[in-house]
């Protein structure tokens, strides 16, 4: 919505399957409403997805799912992918919006979106990693110590253990994951 708001010419990607989804159709028609040009893709075919992306040179993806068992994941892996091939975008960010509740009680709103930033620049530079574009990961990962940079020591300190945490949960995850695999 904010480069709406800018009078940026926005793109949103219409998937098929969404349909199938009221509040997203819902979304996808206030999009619209709004003045952004929906443009068909489905990540079940990777062309449409490529040929999506090559109208574009700024991808945000808000797709959930960053858990080992999701689906959402290797969608996700599949659009970064399609980026690759198209060869024409700048920018990739990847936005994971923690939720608003307990822990934005404890540390504050303002942390959170500090956590929220740290998690977004690394989890872009690292999906730009995985598929070579190094000179992307590079300047994400340059974003990020910058961002870290700015921290007072507290600040620093608690995103650590956010980290810290983030990534104990996400090995649980993935033993799980891989016991149930057997």
């Amino acid at each position: 919505m904010a480069s709406l708001v800018q009078g940026h010419a926005t793109y949103v990607l219409q998937r098929p399957e969404t349909g199938l989804d009221i509040g997203k159709a819902q979304m996808l028609l206030s999009f619209k409403q709004r003045g952004a040009r929906l443009v068909e893709g489905s990540f079940s075919d990777h062309r449409s997805l490529v040929d999506a992306v090559k109208q574009v040179d700024f991808v945000i993806c808000t797709m959930s799912g960053v858990h080992f068992r999701s689906h959402n994941l290797l969608l996700q892996l599949q659009l970064v992918e399609a980026i690759k091939e198209a060869g024409n975008i700048k920018v990739y960010l990847y936005i994971y919006i923690y939720g608003r509740g307990l822990p934005a009680r404890e540390v504050g709103g303002t942390f959170m979106e500090k956590l929220e930033r740290s998690h977004t620049l690394s989890q872009s530079a690292c999906n730009m990693r995985t598929v070579g574009i190094e000179d992307m990961a590079e300047l994400l990962e340059k974003r990020l110590a910058f961002e870290i940079s700015k921290m007072t020591l507290e600040e620093a300190l608690t995103l650590a253990c956010a980290f810290s945490h983030y990534l104990n949960l996400t090995g649980i995850a993935e033993t799980h994951h891989r016991y149930m695999g057997l």
